[in-house]
């Protein structure tokens, strides 16, 4: 096994845990790559919403606090 098979081997294995844009972005590598290495691995993401799903600041809340004593 050649190191680009194992290589392969590995991307396969982590697109398979985590979603192809996900991967690109993180291992610097073209998002249509890691799409091909999810096919080839047999998973989808279809359902997978891309984007910022950072939690937005609330307003008007403050945090609970506990009573000392």
């Amino acid at each position: 096994m050649t190191a680009l098979d194992r290589l392969s081997s590995a991307l396969r294995q982590l697109v398979a845990q985590v979603p192809a844009p996900v991967i690109a972005d993180a291992l610097g590598i073209h998002q249509t790559t890691a799409i091909r290495q999810t096919s080839n691995a047999g998973t989808t993401w279809s359902h997978y919403a891309s984007g910022d799903h950072t939690p937005s600041p609330t307003r008007g809340l403050r945090p609970r606090t506990r009573a000392i004593g």
